[in-house]
């Protein structure tokens, strides 16, 4: 019978170090939120695992396996295979790999939402609003990129799935279609404007740029557990509150 035994911790936190100290670190504790830093049972639990030694198997019924809880992607589009579940090395590998595409969505939303048709006819309301109030139209609203830090929690958001509701409708040119929700969005509040509640953009420096045109920023806010409709809503907390070198794995409800 095919056993397998489960590495030093500290193997397995070094093998998730990606040359970034921030990232490293979400790696890690996301490792202990998933795994406990484990790529095989140490328990027998019938429901799970026939016998200590088998590949870690996730609790949902969804195929996560081993260390970062692999699933199906766009590389293994069948699931983890032998070498996701026996090796842990291809594990912690494949859940880099994850989390760098994560991370690099994570960078290119702030554009899409620039480009998106949703985007633009929430500022039109914005600037009706505005002239409804005496104050005149903005020419444009900047919509700033991520922070560092805010691009890092949005990886991490979407290594669990970024479900819910997406805050705009797009028209690409093949068709409608939606942003997923991310771990921050646009913040907004809800106005009555020709009869109707309708939403409009809260905005922060307000200002004139070198050519006189009247601009804005929008302000991303964190995206409300609330809205989340699958996987862990709570993920991203969670995780932060697991330590890196995951002596144990602190409670949290994912469903607060």
């Amino acid at each position: 019978m095919l056993r397998g035994e489960n590495p030093p911790k500290a193997a397995i936190q070094q093998r998730l170090d990606n040359g970034d100290a921030e990232q490293t670190t979400w790696l890690r504790k996301i490792a202990c939120q998933e795994s406990l830093q484990r790529q095989f049972a140490t328990v027998l639990n019938p429901s799970l695992f026939r016998y200590p030694g088998e590949p870690l198997m996730s609790s949902d019924g969804l195929g996560g396996a081993g260390v970062m809880q692999i699933t199906k992607t766009d590389r293994l589009p069948e699931g983890p295979g032998l070498a996701e579940l026996w090796d842990w090395r291809a594990n912690v590998d494949e859940g880099k790999r994850v989390f760098a595409d994560k991370l690099s969505e994570a960078q290119n939303y702030p554009e899409q939402v620039r480009r998106c048709q949703g985007f633009r006819d929430i500022v039109e309301m914005t600037n009706r609003w505005r002239e409804l109030q005496g104050k005149p139209p903005l020419d444009q609203v900047i919509v700033p990129d991520f922070q560092k830090w805010q691009a890092d929690e949005d990886a991490v958001r979407g290594y669990n799935g970024r479900s819910g509701t997406p805050e705009f409708r797009c028209n690409t040119g093949a068709g409608e279609s939606r942003l997923v929700l991310h771990e921050f969005r646009l913040r907004k509040r809800i106005v009555r404007l020709d009869g109707m509640n309708v939403q409009i953009l809260e905005l922060a420096n307000e200002r004139q740029d070198s050519q006189g045109r009247l601009i804005a920023d929008a302000i991303w806010e964190r995206t409300p557990v609330s809205l989340r409709q699958g996987g862990c809503p709570n993920y991203v907390e969670c995780v932060r509150r697991q330590a890196a070198h995951c002596p144990t794995r602190t409670n949290c409800n994912c469903n607060p």
